[in-house]
């Protein structure tokens, strides 16, 4: 079964805090986004632990899609480095969730621009901020490792 959860209307408002969950404060706009969640279940083995995420933008009529996997079932958005832009951050997985090779939980920051559209962060340098958390199960030398590029 496949459930969706339409979310209120985010009003993105001026200066209350950096991350505040269901909603976002940005400066000097006013920008009205439509956050709807998607799961299923029960689980059956395929699709487990993923949330599928559309955001709405209803000013621009652009429509943004996300997904999740492993990761909280709500949709959070956030305003990291009050620039006025809305921040989501996505979580991917790879490899065998089973644990029979290396498992890479990865994170990436996107920001809606002007247009509505969501577009991956990049320094000014066009690396793309990211942490990678990476879990080793069957190996005895090393259990995990850690990269991050992200906001300074």
């Amino acid at each position: 079964m496949i459930t969706w959860e339409l979310c209120a209307i985010v009003e993105v408002q001026s200066s209350v805090s950096n991350t505040v969950r269901s909603r976002l404060t940005v400066t000097e706009q006013v920008a009205k986004v439509i956050p709807a969640v998607i799961n299923f279940g029960p689980c059956v083995g395929l699709g487990c632990s993923v949330s599928y995420f559309l955001i709405y933008d209803v000013a621009t009529k652009s429509k943004n899609f996300f997904g999740t996997f492993r990761n909280n079932e709500s949709l959070e958005l956030f305003d990291f480095l009050n620039d006025s832009k809305v921040d989501y951050v996505s979580k991917t997985f790879n490899g065998d969730a089973h644990g029979s090779s290396p498992m890479e939980f990865i994170y990436e920051l996107y920001s809606r621009e002007a247009n509505g559209n969501f577009t991956e962060q990049k320094d000014d340098n066009g690396r793309a901020y990211q942490i990678k958390h990476i879990t080793y199960p069957n190996d005895s030398t090393k259990t995990e490792e850690l990269e991050e590029h992200w906001i300074k």
